[in-house]
């Protein structure tokens, strides 16, 4: 079922935001980002902030602060699992020798952690009822 948010963009215009029904995972309407496939993190709070009825400053605050827990978790080597979102997690990449493609020659290329991510079964679901 559908839901009307009323929503103000970044520069204070008003807008009605649709959530539910769209294939966008509830980020449709008006937004201010046409012909663009992502949102940003200052949109997210908006939406938080239209959702909760908290200020749209504590809902930037907020969100600020769950990214920030999720990638101070990760560099302690930590998985977090978000129940019915998915779950972050990090891979170890080994040091290798690769090639530069123009020259040929031969380089190091370091050690590294990737973060990494997967999604749960209710995100997987609404994305692809969203796609059809």
């Amino acid at each position: 079922m559908a839901r009307n948010d009323r929503c103000r963009d970044r520069n204070g215009r008003r807008f009605v935001l649709t959530v539910g029904a769209d294939p966008g995972y509830g980020l449709s309407g008006k937004f201010g980002n046409a012909g663009r496939d992502r949102v940003n993190k200052s949109e997210i709070a908006g939406l938080v902030a239209g959702r909760t009825g908290i200020g749209r400053s504590a809902a930037g605050d907020a969100v600020d602060a769950v990214f920030g827990a999720i990638a101070e978790t990760l560099a302690r080597g930590e998985d977090v699992r978000i129940v019915g979102f998915g779950t972050f997690g990090t891979r170890s990449r080994p040091a290798r020798t690769g090639r530069n493609p123009r020259t040929g020659e031969s380089l190091n290329i370091a050690a590294s952690t990737a973060p990494t991510f997967k999604a749960g079964k209710p995100l997987r679901d609404a994305v692809n009822a969203g796609g059809s």
